[in-house]
């Protein structure tokens, strides 16, 4: 297992990865229709203005195997008011 920096090229893997684990794990929570429609897309859109155009605060790696992305850790350093430090 490799653990890298996202690129912009991780972009559709990443929103594959992300709209798998939701609709595995956020039945109940998302609506069927949506799981089981637009998610993909959707977060297809998501993560390529993500990576295209990051915000100076987002850190991003993706686990691989073979070259392919199985895992991915996505923060935003200091994007919580309650947490973030005095500015």
């Amino acid at each position: 297992m490799v653990f890298r920096q996202a690129v912009e090229k991780d972009a559709l893997a990443i929103a594959d990865l992300h709209a798998r684990s939701w609709q595995l794990h956020y039945r109940g929570s998302f609506s069927d229709a949506y799981l089981d429609g637009p998610v993909l897309k959707d977060r297809q859109r998501v993560w390529t203005k993500r990576m295209i155009d990051p915000p100076g605060n987002q850190y991003c790696l993706v686990a691989e195997v073979a070259d392919q992305v199985i895992g991915l850790l996505c923060l935003y350093a200091g994007d919580h008011p309650l947490w973030q430090p005095d500015r």
